[in-house]
């Protein structure tokens, strides 16, 4: 689960954002998986639904212990004209 997200209230577009995020294993034991990548895309609306900017996959390799976590910390550009 995202368990928390950082960045910046205001970008200019055609410039650079700072963006963060946390991901913390909630469950009641270790993934059942070691391998996965979470997607950052930059979005109109809150759903998701109009992607304006897909930044791709970035992937996470190791099981985690339930209350274990990560943090991922990445530097995208925006897209001018937004």
């Amino acid at each position: 689960v995202v368990s928390s997200f950082r960045a910046p209230q205001l970008v200019p577009s055609g410039t650079t954002a700072q963006l963060g995020w946390t991901v913390t294993n909630q469950g009641i034991g270790t993934t059942s998986t070691g391998d996965w990548k979470d997607r950052v895309v930059l979005a109109s609306d809150p759903a998701g639904s109009n992607v304006v900017a897909d930044y791709g996959l970035i992937r996470h390799l190791g099981f985690l212990s339930p209350g274990a976590g990560y943090d991922r910390d990445v530097s995208l550009v925006i897209p001018d004209g937004l």
